[in-house]
């Protein structure tokens, strides 16, 4: 199992880990399927992650950080999103279906995000890695 912790400027601890899963993707290329588990103080929380497609050919471990930083971006997008149009403007998405599926993953980052100890500068933060 992959792990990975790190401080933020406000001081909280983040513990995160990897645990490589199988589970198909709705996308091709896709790389891995990981389930990220996500510790800040007592509070914890998971969510899926597809690594990038070179690192599962070169045969490279979770990027833990890249993962925290998607999350981090969704959620973001989440709390900007008011509806599916929002989210098919902001990605490109021409297909209903995807732009729906996309809405779905933001707003339930953005729950995560909302029961989380983590503040808005965390957050920040964390997309920026």
């Amino acid at each position: 199992m992959n792990k990975l912790e790190l401080v933020l400027k406000s001081g909280k601890t983040i513990k995160a880990t990897a645990k490589q899963e199988y589970k198909p993707a709705n996308w091709e290329p896709s790389g891995d399927h990981y389930k990220i588990r996500v510790t800040i103080g007592k509070k914890s929380f998971s969510f899926d992650f597809w690594d990038s497609y070179h690192n599962m050919v070169e045969g490279l471990p979770c990027d833990i950080r890249g993962a925290l930083c998607s999350w981090a971006s969704d959620a973001f997008a989440g709390m900007n999103a008011r509806d599916v149009d929002d989210i098919a403007e902001e990605f490109g998405y021409t297909k209903a279906s995807e732009a729906l599926r996309a809405f779905k993953g933001v707003k339930k980052a953005e729950k995560q995000y909302d029961r989380s100890p983590l503040n808005e500068g965390d957050l920040q933060e964390l997309s920026d890695y």
